[in-house]
């Protein structure tokens, strides 16, 4: 039986639906073994550089999956939210690495599981293999469509995109800088040097994004316009 304190952790009915469905034959005798974790915002829960020692289930906050070696820029392609399972991938596939660093976007709180511990478990339980294929195969669709999505997409849509995904550099009352170069940014877009300088001040021109000293800046009101506005792209591909 799971832990009250498990329950009451979750942020959401899905999270804590999902969380007795999926640990409903977690054996007594591995109960000492798992735990609750608190992440702190902004707190790096999985490296890119080695597969983690543990997995964790996500029962509230957001976290965000962060590819961080290529072109050494910090760039977000997924955020995690409660439900999500962290840290099995690499156990599955026998990887020496992880295949993302995984953030906090804000204080959250995991269930831990040792990997070895998980490992022993989920390979024995039909149901909870089943309960995670399951997952697996809806995150793989979901990614494959953002992925024919963006391939679609004007050279604005992904503009916008890059910028939602790319993390901040610093805190400051004019929003988020980010750590972005142009260079960087049409290479993300696919277009040349000349066209990413238009599409920037484009969207400097309709304030979705403010240009200081040359660097991009986003505030949370323009983030949820940039958002709106890739949305309603989307739509009409």
């Amino acid at each position: 039986m799971l832990p009250q304190i498990f329950l009451d952790a979750c942020e959401t009915a899905q999270a804590r639906d999902f969380l007795t469905r999926f640990l409903s034959d977690f054996p007594d005798e591995y109960h000492p073994y798992w735990g609750l974790h608190s992440v702190a915002p902004h707190e790096v829960l999985i490296s890119a550089a080695a597969v983690s020692s543990d997995v964790y289930i996500l029962l509230s906050g957001t976290l965000c999956a962060m590819e961080s070696r290529v072109q050494n820029l910090p760039f977000v392609f997924a955020k995690l939210y409660p439900g999500a399972i962290i840290g099995d991938y690499e156990l599955f596939a026998q990887t020496e690495e992880s295949y993302a660093t995984i953030l906090s976007l804000q204080k959250s709180v995991c269930v831990r599981i040792p990997a070895d511990i998980y490992l022993a478990w989920i390979s024995h339980s039909t149901s909870a293999l089943l309960c995670r294929l399951q997952a697996l195969v809806r995150q793989l669709g979901d990614q494959t469509m953002s992925d024919r999505q963006y391939f679609y997409m004007d050279y604005e849509a992904r503009c916008i995109s890059v910028l939602l995904q790319t993390q901040p550099a610093s805190q400051s009352n004019d929003g988020n800088r980010l750590l972005l170069t142009r260079e960087e940014l049409a290479g993300k877009i696919g277009c040349s040097l000349r066209t990413c300088h238009r599409l920037v001040q484009h969207l400097a021109d309709k304030q979705l994004i403010t240009l200081c000293r040359g660097k991009i800046t986003l505030n949370d009101t323009q983030r949820g316009k940039l958002q709106q506005y890739l949305e309603r792209k989307i739509e009409n591909l």
